[in-house]
């Protein structure tokens, strides 16, 4: 099963299917987790409710908040985040296998704490990433093909990293997606912004400190198709120190 879907997955990006193959890349990712029962259910949940739903650590069935995470991007690896420069990832980052955000009919994507160690990740090797140059007599979309090709070829370099179920990762914050539709016309072509895409970030027991809060924060300020991070608690439940500092709340 899993070589027919790697044939379609690459039928899909040879007649530029973006959407298509993304889907057909997941379940290949998810059926690839030693141990995991896949396909299995999966519960779709509003961004209105994905904080609170995250946060019922006693939920049961599909769609689980302790359920099993696709670690596809971790630590040291590079990703692109809808634009064209790879970025050194400084955490782990990846999805909820059964739990589906609708905006982009994906699994929610989640950042894990930079001091949260995963299992596997010592095998991790760094790889040097070469750009695609941008043929001056190609569209967009051919530019964006040849890149999800580059990212293609990436994935397949670097292992997978698994947090099975069972395990103790609270949202403590999330970065919004920027959704002024106005930045995305001016620097991404027009393309429609992805409202509702945030990523949640995870820590165990809810414990963080200041330096995962710094390491997160300085990655994504550098990136325009981002919001400030936003942070759920006024205290890091590590230091118990005020946290932002200078907040008077």
């Amino acid at each position: 099963m899993i070589s027919k879907l790697l044939s379609l997955r690459k039928y899909f990006i040879k007649i530029g299917l973006k959407y298509e193959y993304e889907l057909v890349n997941r379940l290949i990712k998810i059926c690839s987790i030693p141990g995991v029962d896949a396909p299995a259910d999966e519960v779709t949940v509003d961004p209105d409710d994905i904080y609170e739903h995250l946060s019922d650590m006693g939920g049961e069935g599909p769609g689980r908040p302790n359920g099993d995470i696709l670690i596809d991007s971790p630590r040291k690896t590079k990703k692109r985040f809808g634009q064209k420069n790879y970025k050194k990832m400084p955490f782990h980052y990846g999805e909820f296998t059964e739990i589906i955000n609708p905006s982009d009919d994906m699994g929610w994507d989640v950042i894990i704490v930079p001091s949260e160690n995963i299992d596997g990740e010592d095998n991790i090797d760094e790889f040097d990433v070469e750009i695609p140059m941008r043929n001056s007599g190609g569209t967009a979309d051919t530019f964006q093909l040849q890149m999800l090709k580059k990212d293609l070829e990436y994935e397949e370099k670097n292992p997978m990293l698994h947090i099975p179920a069972g395990h103790k990762l609270i949202p403590v914050g999330k970065v919004p997606v920027e959704d002024d539709q106005s930045k995305w016309d001016e620097l991404a072509g027009g393309k429609r912004a992805p409202v509702g895409n945030d990523k949640f970030i995870l820590a165990p027991d809810g414990k963080y400190n200041e330096s995962d809060v710094k390491i997160i924060e300085d990655f994504f300020d550098t990136l325009w198709n981002f919001k400030s991070v936003q942070w759920f608690d006024k205290y890091s439940p590590i230091s118990n120190e005020e946290w932002p500092p200078g907040s008077d709340e």
